[in-house]
């Protein structure tokens, strides 16, 4: 019984050092994120200020795929 209590420390120790382990990465990983959300919000204005022109982007290129198609000159 002392050994399987032994045991089951031993196991809980390793996993508290593995929890430790990952919780420095994690800390690491939202530490270098971090930056990246000044870039994403000015990408988003970015998007918001071009999404009036997504309709007419479409139409042109709706047009540039039926006029290089693979339609012959009769259904152009």
């Amino acid at each position: 019984m002392y050994d399987d209590k032994m045991n089951e420390k031993e196991q809980l120790n390793n996993q508290i050092r593995l929890c430790k382990i990952k919780l420095e990465r994690a800390n690491i990983l939202t530490g270098s994120l971090a930056d990246e959300s000044l870039r994403w919000a000015a990408d988003v204005e970015i998007l918001k200020k071009t999404e009036t022109l997504l309709p007419g982007d479409s139409i042109i290129a709706a047009g540039m795929v039926v006029y290089a198609g693979p339609f012959v000159a009769n259904y152009r």
